[in-house]
């Protein structure tokens, strides 16, 4: 059976980002409430002493303008900047 692949949509790198401090070094992300989008990385972020919060793509940008996280963890295809 041969497969033939149509496209390749790269996702790009996870990136971390905030509105009120720069993620540069993962020893920021301790204590903060990070989205994540899987178990994989939520486990990351719980090994550098965040806490990882469930969120899809849709409710994220409520979610930093509301307080519920503090940093935000997205595929750097999904972030706009304006």
């Amino acid at each position: 059976m041969a497969v033939r692949v149509l496209w390749w949509q790269p996702v790009g790198n996870q990136v971390f980002f905030s509105k009120r401090q720069d993620v540069a070094d993962p020893q920021r992300i301790k204590d903060k409430s990070v989205r994540v989008l899987s178990e994989t990385m939520g486990k990351f972020v719980k090994l550098c002493g965040g806490k990882p919060t469930l969120i899809s793509s849709a409710a994220m940008h409520d979610a930093l303008k509301g307080g519920k996280i503090d940093i935000a963890m997205a595929g750097i295809s999904a972030v706009k900047i304006s």
